[in-house]
C-alpha cells in the first residue's frame, strides 16, 4: 500500500500553483506535485492545461473528498466525490527527479 492511498476520505482545502509544480493541501496532509497532472471531470474528458476550465476544475475541489486511489505502474490517480480525477504521470519528463512528494501532520512522508 502506497502512502497516497491514506489521502482517502480527506478533503482538500486549497490549491497552489507555482511556476512549475503545484500543492494540494488537504486536511492533514500536503500534495506537492512537481510538474502539473492531467486534469478530467466526468466522462473521462481531459481538461487542457492551457485552459482557464483547468485551473477552475482544481480550485473547484476545495472542500470535496478523496473517494480512491488507483495506483497503476505509470500513473496515480486521485479521485473525488465530485467526478473530478486527477492523474500524475510516473513517466519522469521533467527535470524533477521525484514525481511528487505527500506529508501528513503527524510527519509521515512520501517520495516518489
Amino acid at each position: 500500500m502506497i502512502l497516497l492511498s491514506k489521502l482517502v476520505g480527506s478533503y482538500q482545502e486549497t490549491v497552489i500553483f507555482v511556476a512549475d509544480y503545484m500543492q494540494i493541501q488537504f486536511d492533514d496532509a500536503i500534495l506537492t506535485i512537481f510538474g502539473y497532472p492531467s486534469v478530467s471531470k466526468e466522462l473521462n474528458k481531459v481538461i487542457s492545461q492551457d485552459s482557464v476550465d483547468y485551473y477552475k476544475t482544481l480550485i473547484s475541489n476545495n472542500g470535496h473528498y478523496v473517494i480512491g486511489i488507483d495506483q497503476q505502474k505509470d500513473s496515480r490517480k486521485i479521485l473525488y466525490d465530485n467526478k473530478t480525477v486527477i492523474t500524475i504521470s510516473m513517466i519522469l519528463e521533467t527535470v524533477h527527479p521525484e514525481v511528487y512528494m505527500l506529508q501528513f501532520s503527524n510527519n509521515e512522508w512520501d517520495v516518489e
